[in-house]
């Protein structure tokens, strides 16, 4: 199946927005107070994650013009349900191209949190050689069944198309829903951006991966191990930096670099559907972690 990476630069490699733009977090474009979304939990202003616009192969909104706009509440971290879509906690919603005003929104009052922001310049397809028989198992229980091999070919970064990179569950997914792209937890680039000096270590975990379970024994012995040596201080970390630019220890889907993105837990990933109807069409999101 045909899938569409963005080609992303950081706001500040690039002049001020003056147009809209598909982007990944900053200050939303054209949405008045009215429409910036407030979470029903907490009843403050969320966060926006993205903004696509309409594209009948990658991103099909039923109408030119269409932007698609996806916001989670950053207000009360790990206290409010963003990772539901019913909980009100996130928000996804369609704007047409006339509701659109000119010149990016108003930040509201209260101050949400402002994710770091990314435009998107262009986009890549690719391919990822998933049956169409074998992407319907991506959504229901035979996705169990599936060959491991199948499931890696699956994309694990933001992306348009193709099928989900579960890191939990196909469950989650609204019924009768359309699934049309993910968010990761990072920002991918397809080569340097102009901040690569900032590149400490250690590096924060890259895409999910499974890796295999050590046993009883094994930590037992990893246990004693540590009590029988001297209680020392333990060598100091070097701090963590959310900003920095990190390598990726091999290329990911054309990738060679990325950034810390939205905090979806641990290693996790967000993911978009959509139905459609006679209107506008009716956005989800929700996210999981490992």
């Amino acid at each position: 199946m045909r899938y569409y990476i963005p080609d992303i630069k950081l706001a500040s490699e690039l002049p001020q927005q003056k147009k809209f733009q598909e982007k990944l977090g900053g200050i939303p474009w054209g949405l008045s107070e009215k429409e910036w979304p407030k979470c029903k939990e907490c009843h403050k202003s969320q966060s926006l994650l993205a903004q696509f616009l309409h594209h009948p192969e990658r991103m099909d909104l039923g109408k030119e013009g269409r932007v698609l706009n996806i916001f989670m509440c950053n207000q009360n971290v790990g206290g409010c349900s963003s990772w539901d879509a019913e909980s009100g906690a996130n928000a996804c919603f369609v704007t047409e191209s006339e509701e659109m005003q000119k010149g990016l929104s108003t930040i509201p009052a209260d101050n949400p949190p402002i994710e770091k922001e990314a435009r998107i310049t262009k986009w890549k397809e690719k391919e990822d050689k998933i049956s169409e028989k074998d992407a319907k198992a991506f959504y229901n229980d035979k996705y169990y069944d599936l060959e491991e091999e199948k499931i890696s070919k699956v994309s694990s970064i933001t992306r348009l198309g193709g099928v989900p990179s579960w890191i939990q569950t196909p469950a989650d997914a609204p019924a009768r829903a359309i699934f049309i792209g993910q968010l990761s937890t990072h920002y991918n680039f397809f080569k340097a951006p102009k901040e690569i000096n900032k590149i400490p270590e250690p590096q924060p975990p890259e895409i999910p991966q499974k890796t295999k379970k050590r046993s009883i024994v094994r930590k037992l012995f990893s246990f004693f191990r540590r009590s029988k040596k001297s209680k020392t201080a333990p060598t100091p970390m070097p701090a963590y930096d959310p900003n920095a630019i990190y390598e990726h220890k091999k290329v990911v889907d054309g990738c060679t670099h990325y950034t810390e993105g939205p905090n979806f837990g641990d290693c996790g990933m967000g993911y978009i559907f959509i139905k459609k109807s006679k209107g506008k069409p009716k956005g989800y999101f929700f996210w999981q972690c490992s």
